[in-house]
């Protein structure tokens, strides 16, 4: 039976170069639905013809620190299939892409 408390909400940014990081720390508000985030994203070189990728995960119970990961998206999402199915982790994701220009 999974924990009835409010699942662990965590954003993910998947940059150009395929890293996963936490930006958790862009985020406001209190632990309900009324959050906001504001990210300030700067173009370091020339034009990018790849798509960041911005991913909402709401995960219960709470996993190992997706508040602080940073790594390569391969490494990442297969640790993060390894950690819901040992938890059986009910999760939630959201994804969206976008440009930087």
């Amino acid at each position: 039976m999974l924990n009835a408390q409010t699942p662990d909400l965590h954003l993910l940014l998947v940059d150009d170069e395929g890293t996963v990081q936490s930006i958790d720390r862009f985020v406001s508000g209190g632990k309900g639905t009324d959050r906001t985030f504001s990210v300030p994203l700067t173009l370091t070189g020339g034009p990018v013809v790849t798509k960041q990728i911005l991913i909402a995960i709401a995960i219960n119970p709470q996993i190992w620190g997706l508040d602080k990961i940073k790594e390569p998206a391969a490494d990442f999402f297969r640790e993060l299939a390894t950690q819901v199915e040992a938890s059986h982790a009910d999760v939630d994701l959201a994804i969206e892409g976008f440009n930087v220009r």
